[in-house]
């Protein structure tokens, strides 16, 4: 299989071998730190407060839907548009960087509104002490804030084909985000502490972030900024900006909707069940997929559509395999597996799991075809039916909590949307590959 990619690379396969490394570091990492840090979690802050905790930090991806994402939209056109020269380059980051600064005052403004007007509503928080939740809030806005501006930051190292750079920061900080959250709750109680670690280790990622990519040649210059490719920027970035209301779902959407209607316990069992055996896996499909989110636009700026439909093939069979082995082995051995991990402090949840990794092993099939739309910024057309389809879920799944369904319901609705995605993104591939084939 990796054969048959490199002999359709050629030249370009070392840069491809390159970023793949780059991302099976960063999967083993991520696996190895939340095999450590979600017990600890658990041990260190409690049920209580770690469920609190996911909930609050799942807010602001489930509010990015106030926050049009630019960022992957640029990067891609800037792989799309490499020949067209370094000035219009510049011209395209710098002004989506100034549109990354105005989302952000735009969500953050959002964010506080929605604790302003209704923290009080939130079954998961009744019992938390009010005096310090604006702290919290305030703080975590900040954080994903200097977030939002890194990864902005970030896209001149993508756009050139360095993803191993880009990998690399995220990786190195996110460990150190996520142990020092996790152990400083064997000595403090008070989850502002928490907050505090969050907003400082992301501004200091802005920081070292704006340090790396300052000798770049695509960089920031405030006198390129315009209002015309300001206005192209939101243009091309629609279909992303749709896309986040699918996105948010699955990321944060389910551990924000559970907070609203059931206990911190419960939505601590989902989060570790998501962990696991959700975005795990994910994070594994992302290897045998996101090095080739320089090399399809590549392959398509140049038109070699041939080449590129059957590299995708080749990517596809070797992801079904994957797929095949998640789906058999978390089924005969997931519950057992999950009992250890969490010394068995969760019951009744062998029905959930299942339901998850038969929901996800679809999302990811169907997510693949997505990838390589997005890849060349071809997939308005499903964007738009994705919308009404993360409209059904949340009206959905809010329906379901309010008459106090089980939880494993929540998973069907997943599942019915997963499926009506997968044929459609499947459609839509075909349709694609006849007009430029």
């Amino acid at each position: 299989m990796f054969s048959e990619i490199q002999k359709l690379m050629g030249s370009n396969f070392t840069r491809f071998k390159i970023n793949t490394k780059s991302y099976i570091i960063e999967f083993i990492a991520k696996i190895l730190l939340q095999l450590i840090t979600i017990p600890l979690m658990i041990k260190g802050w409690g049920l209580n407060n770690f469920g609190i905790w996911i909930f609050l930090t799942s807010i602001p991806h489930i509010l990015s839907i106030a926050n049009i994402d630019v960022v992957q939209a640029v990067k891609q056109e800037l792989i799309l548009n490499k020949n067209k020269g370094i000035d219009y380059l510049n011209t395209l980051f710098s002004n989506s960087f100034s549109c990354t600064l105005l989302n952000s005052l735009i969500f953050g403004i959002f964010y506080s509104l929605v604790f302003i007007l209704f923290f009080d509503k939130f079954e998961i928080i009744n019992d938390y002490k009010y005096n310090n939740l604006s702290s919290l809030i305030l703080l975590i806005i900040f954080g994903y804030f200097f977030e939002t501006i890194s990864q902005n930051l970030l896209i001149s190292f993508d756009a050139i084909g360095q993803i191993k750079k880009t990998v690399l920061i995220n990786n190195n900080f996110n460990i150190v985000l996520t142990l020092l959250i996790a152990i400083s709750g064997f000595f403090f109680s008070n989850l502002i502490i928490a907050a505090l670690i969050y907003c400082i280790i992301y501004f200091l990622k802005f920081l070292f972030t704006a340090y790396k990519v300052k000798n770049n040649d695509i960089k920031f210059l405030i006198n390129r900024i315009n209002y015309k490719t300001i206005k192209s920027i939101f243009i091309i970035s629609k279909s992303y900006y749709l896309n986040n209301f699918s996105g948010v779902i699955y990321l944060s959407g389910i551990n924000f909707i559970i907070g609203v209607f059931y206990s911190a316990e419960i939505i601590s069992l989902v989060h570790s069940l998501n962990t696991m055996f959700r975005w795990s896996v994910s994070r594994l499909s992302s290897i045998f997929i996101m090095p080739f989110n320089y090399e399809f636009p590549n392959y398509f700026k140049d038109g070699k559509y041939l080449l590129l439909s059957k590299l995708f093939k080749a990517q596809l069979r070797l992801l079904i395999i994957i797929l095949s082995v998640y789906l058999i082995s978390s089924i005969l051995f997931g519950s057992f597996i999950f009992n250890i991990w969490v010394e068995k402090i969760f019951d009744d949840f062998s029905v959930l799991l299942i339901l998850i990794v038969v929901e996800n092993t679809i999302y990811i099939f169907g997510n693949n075809y997505l990838f390589y739309l997005k890849s060349i910024n071809k997939f308005y057309f499903f964007s738009k039916i994705d919308l009404l389809l993360s409209f059904f879920v949340i009206i959905s799944l809010f329906f379901l909590g309010t008459y106090n369904y089980n939880i494993e319901s929540f998973i069907y609705i997943l599942l019915i949307r997963s499926f009506i995605a997968l044929i459609i993104l499947r459609k839509s591939y075909f349709l694609i590959k006849k007009e430029f084939n």
